[in-house]
């Protein structure tokens, strides 16, 4: 009986257990399978430096997004899909965040490889995850990004190095709590206290957009600012091309659904700007002016190619650009942009325009090509508060201008029915024609030449094209105006930035791109809007100059190392080219940085060198001999003489007719008769009569000593 029993209860209890078996199987088919937060990853932000994504497309910051769901992201009311349906590519949502106590407080730990727009992988990888676009939630966008932060980068600053770092500071007064950069229209985010960032740049033209979230009167905006950075080597020449609608570069375009492109091409080359030889469409010339060109294009590919050339240098790239003829578009009166399925903005980015009319009115029409395309809203924003705006009898919308920029939304929905926003900044600046005579700025304009500063005159007639024009001005209530008040072109081309500035002066390269007659012209805007523009007829004679060259080493006892000597070369020719070519014709050779002179070599040159003593007695008493060499100073090498030698404010600067130039070689082009000096300091010029305040405070004392060596 006993050993029924057992049998019976051993034989319920497999049962049992085979019973709670399929239970347990079956909750789990039918049940949620544990997961983490599809946006866990956003949330482990944390550290500085730390980057989330690095994709073409990514959603805006967590501090925009919080109450929003991605387009194509499946709600989380629905079903949650199996895991097998995501992108093989997708970051991996329980990847372990950067360790906070490890990483560096300037937040640089580990971003060489963030990302590499030259090539077509990125950082983290390679990888180039498909993220939707962020939702309809819109943050409201600061007028004026410099009270929010400010960055080191220098808009419109070329470098020689492909690996490009800056960095970002907030203001005291501000919390950060999300932060973006975009490059090239590839945007990757950052822990909000990042401070340190570095990109990799592509060959040419590179559009930087800085993007930062703030918390502010119980809510969120943004403070976003947009830079172009160039990268080439010293010397090289790049063709810069640009779509005028929204600026980005042709390269970028792919499928374009405007027939008639209208574009910008120039070249540039170690700052300064030259016209293109040449702009073709399939194989036919385009004529353009003043660097403008309008491509008619045909249905399908076209290749546009853009030639230039600048003394030895030469450049030329083709583009490739699609055209579909019955695509859906958007047309506005607002800018030449037309919307259509390949228009693409990160979250960060506007399309600036600016218009002249205090009551500013413009007309949209939507082409429609499968039936799910619509205009849905359209909003605008200030600081006051974001309105929608509805047509007028004619239909026209109208915004309300004021000294305030306007941020204008337009939302509305593609070929596939997919809502999408298109924005606009909108500046208002009264044109000059609508200036009061009384109200307009005062404009100051001079030409460097020849080492002397003269006025810009009609009828100024120069023996090389290269000019440099500097800047000052003034509102009619006598503010001081500044290089974003400043638009200067030369033949219809504008500069884009300023090579130099003294005090509230600012230098812009003038290349006179036409023999006999050229135009300059410059207007200057006001903080409120009121403006004026001055022209000038400049004319440029083609042929030689000739220029005198010599290179001085008499600080240290050696002399000349190149007499004064004549050197006769085309009308144009920066003073570098003509200093190297005197060196390399004399058997030196040199080391250069960029375009600075760091050291000349050749065997024995430092031999038999001299240091007056009372010249090292200055250095020390100046509190200008950090190095500790005292009253014996000595080169690292015989055999060169550069920067760091005996002292530490040792190296090599030039002078052009008399006065030490606040820049490089390369952007100096002598006028006939001109007298260059290279000479070597052991004082950063105060004994070569090269002392410039410009260069900050070094030393004890406040000027050049009281002699030449």
């Amino acid at each position: 009986m006993k050993k029924r029993l057992g049998g019976v209860m051993q034989t319920a209890m497999a049962i049992l257990l085979c019973m709670a078996a399929v239970l347990c199987v079956t909750r789990l088919q039918t049940g949620h399978a544990p997961r983490e937060d599809a946006r866990a990853a956003s949330r482990m932000l944390y550290s500085p430096g730390e980057v989330l994504y690095d994709g073409d497309r990514v959603t805006a910051m967590d501090s925009a997004n919080d109450a929003e769901v991605p387009e194509d992201e499946t709600p989380s009311d629905q079903p949650d899909a199996p895991e097998s349906s995501q992108p093989d590519d997708t970051p991996t949502p329980d990847a372990p965040p950067v360790d906070s106590d490890t990483a560096s407080s300037d937040g640089r730990d580990g971003i060489g490889d963030l990302l590499d727009i030259a090539d077509n992988g990125g950082g983290s990888g390679g990888q180039t995850p498909d993220h939707a676009a962020p939702g309809d939630v819109t943050v409201p966008e600061a007028p004026d990004a410099a009270l929010y932060f400010t960055t080191s980068i220098i808009d419109g600053e070329t470098t020689a190095e492909e690996t490009y770092t800056f960095t970002i500071t907030h203001q005291p007064q501000r919390e950060p709590i999300g932060l973006a950069v975009t490059v090239n229209g590839r945007e990757l985010r950052y822990a909000a206290q990042t401070t340190s960032v570095t990109v990799h740049l592509a060959a040419g033209a590179n559009t930087i957009v800085v993007s930062a979230d703030y918390r502010e009167d119980g809510g969120t905006v943004r403070a976003t600012r947009s830079y172009t950075v160039y990268y080439a080597q010293p010397g090289e020449l790049i063709i810069v091309a640009k779509r005028t609608s929204d600026g980005r570069q042709l390269g970028e375009l792919g499928t374009v659904s405007e027939g008639a492109l209208t574009f910008t091409a120039c070249a540039e080359r170690d700052g300064s700007t030259y016209p293109v030889q040449s702009v073709e469409l399939n194989g036919r010339t385009l004529a353009g002016s003043g660097g403008s060109y309008t491509a008619d294009l045909n249905s399908g590919e076209n290749r546009i190619r853009v030639k230039a050339s600048y003394q030895s240098s030469t450049a030329d790239v083709t583009y490739t650009i699609t055209y579909n003829a019955s695509a859906f578009q958007i047309s506005t009166t607002i800018s030449d942009t037309v919307i259509d399925d390949s228009t693409a903005q990160s979250s960060a980015s506007f399309e600036k325009v600016t218009v002249d009319s205090q009551q500013y009115k413009f007309r949209l029409h939507l082409n429609p090509s499968t039936g799910k395309e619509s205009i849905d809203r359209i909003r605008v924003s200030d600081s006051t508060g974001t309105f929608s705006l509805t047509q007028d009898s004619d239909d026209r919308y109208t915004v309300d201008m004021g000294r305030e920029d306007r941020m204008l939304y337009i939302d509305y929905k593609d070929s596939t029915g997919r809502s999408k926003t298109y924005k606009y900044l909108l500046h208002f600046q009264r044109g000059a024609e609508d200036t009061p005579e009384d109200r307009q700025p005062t404009i100051i304009a001079q030409v460097e030449a020849d080492g002397t500063v003269i006025g810009l005159t009609n009828g100024l007639t120069m023996k090389t094209p290269d000019l440099i024009v500097l800047v000052d001005g003034r509102s009619c209530n006598g503010q001081q105006l500044y290089a974003n008040n400043y638009t200067v072109s030369v033949n219809g081309t504008v500069v884009s930035a300023p090579i130099s500035q003294s005090g509230y002066q600012f230098g812009y390269t003038a290349y006179l791109s036409n023999v006999g007659a050229n135009t300059i012209t410059i207007t200057a805007t006001d903080g409120d809007g009121y403006a004026a523009t001055r022209s000038w007829t400049v004319y440029y004679e083609e042929g030689t100059v000739t220029v005198t060259v010599s290179v001085e080493a008499t600080t240290v006892g050696l002399g000349y190392l190149v007499p004064p000597t004549e050197v006769t070369v085309p009308g144009g020719t920066d003073a570098w080219s003509i200093v190297e070519k005197v060196l390399t014709e004399n058997g030196y050779t040199v080391s250069v940085r960029g375009s600075y002179l760091s050291a000349i070599q050749r065997s024995g040159i430092c031999s038999g060198f001299f240091i007056d003593s009372e010249l090292m007695d200055l250095i020390m008493a100046d509190g200008m001999d950090e190095n500790g060499a005292g009253l014996d100073p000595q080169p690292f090498s015989m055999d060169s003489l550069g920067e760091l030698d005996f002292y530490r404010w040792s190296g090599w600067m030039y002078s052009y007719n008399g006065s030490y130039p606040g820049y490089g070689m390369n952007v100096c082009k002598p006028q006939d008769g001109s007298v260059i000096r290279v000479r070597y300091t052991l004082a950063l010029g105060k004994d070569i009569g090269g002392y410039s305040s410009a260069n900050g405070n070094y030393g004890v004392s406040s000027g050049n000593y009281y002699k030449e060596w």
